[in-house]
């Protein structure tokens, strides 16, 4: 079957796609923190998606089926890679706040990113399909292969990891650009 054929007998899949696009896609970038391999990673999905649409039996399943073929092609992507592309400097543009609030909340995003980043692989990847892209507990489950048990485990121990991370980057950093006034003679 012709892709314009199956588009056109299959337009409920093809608004459901389109949806989820944007969410594949972050949920690739928190992976891999870079923007073409995110964008790769997205596209390859939904290619293998589109190919094998026979073998997803329940329709309401869509989005944790997305999830497991996107898992399968980040696990394929890092067995091809030989080292760790680190998190690149994206400006990040905040329309109608003062540079102040700007750079406080760049702040705050870089914080949780590099604290993401430092996480270890299963524990990253359910902290983002859960409280990034808002998952269920059996879908990440389904999508990653995994117990629920072991996603509300992980789920638990990033949240408490990221915690502590930030808390003590906020610790170390506070104070730190703050010097005494000289009294005036």
């Amino acid at each position: 079957m012709g892709i314009s054929n199956f588009f056109c007998k299959n337009k409920w899949l093809y608004k459901r796609l389109e949806e989820s696009r944007v969410r594949l896609y972050h949920i690739a970038y928190s992976w891999s923190h870079d923007a073409a391999v995110a964008d790769d990673l997205v596209q390859e999905s939904l290619e293998k998606a589109v190919r094998n649409i026979d073998r997803l039996y329940d329709h309401n399943a869509l989005n944790g089926w997305l999830y497991r073929i996107m898992s399968n092609c980040w696990k394929d992507y890092l067995r091809k890679q030989y080292h760790h592309v680190d998190v690149p400097d994206d400006e990040l543009v905040y329309e109608g706040e003062s540079p102040e609030q700007a750079y406080e909340l760049k702040s705050m995003a870089d914080k949780v990113q590099s604290a993401v980043a430092q996480l270890p692989m299963g524990q990253r990847q359910v902290i983002t399909l859960i409280d990034l892209n808002d998952a269920s507990y059996a879908e990440v489950a389904e999508a990653l292969e995994i117990p629920i048990g072991t996603v509300m485990s992980r789920l638990s121990r990033a949240r408490k990891t990221l915690a502590s991370m930030v808390i003590d980057q906020k610790e170390q950093t506070s104070g730190s650009n703050i010097y005494p006034l000289r009294e005036a003679r």
